[in-house]
Parts: C-alpha cells; sequence; structure tokens
C-alpha cells in the first residue's frame, strides 16, 4: 500500500489524476487504516475539482482524533477549503 501511495503523489505532482486517483483508491483499499493516504486522497480530489468532496474526506479523518505526520497540512488544507 505504501508503493501505491508513493505512487499516486508522484501521479499527482504530474498532473496524471486518473491514475494517481486509481492508485490512492487500491492503496486505501489495501490497507483503510493508514490516515496519510486519506490526506492524500483529499489532495488528489483537490487537483480534480471536487472541493466539496476533499472537504468532507478531510472532516472525516480530522474527526477521528488519530495523529499523524500530515495532520497540520490536513488542517490547513480543510480550512482552506472551507473559505
Amino acid at each position: 500500500a505504501q508503493v501505491l501511495d508513493t505512487l499516486a503523489m508522484a501521479l499527482l505532482e504530474n498532473q496524471e489524476l486518473a491514475r494517481a486517483t486509481r492508485a490512492i483508491t487500491r492503496a486505501i483499499a489495501i490497507n483503510p487504516n493508514v490516515p496519510t493516504q486519506h490526506y492524500h486522497a483529499a489532495r488528489i480530489l483537490v487537483a480534480r475539482g471536487d472541493r466539496e468532496g476533499a472537504q468532507a474526506l478531510l472532516g472525516q479523518l480530522l474527526e477521528t482524533g488519530v495523529d499523524f505526520r500530515e495532520k497540520q497540512d490536513a488542517e490547513a488544507l480543510l480550512a482552506e477549503l472551507k473559505q
């Protein structure tokens, strides 16, 4: 799953959004309990223009209260999306 997550982020950087979506979806299916992958999925949704979907995903993620490396970034992205 970690390799798929890394692949998804590389694809996002290259604006290959459909492939990034497939990779992150597979990563989450393999291991749905990795908060970073959900944050990355939200970033991909934003890039695809689905701000509402990203906002919902980030809201659910942050409501869990779990701590993860990108938590501050996720909070900042959610605040930006709410504006």
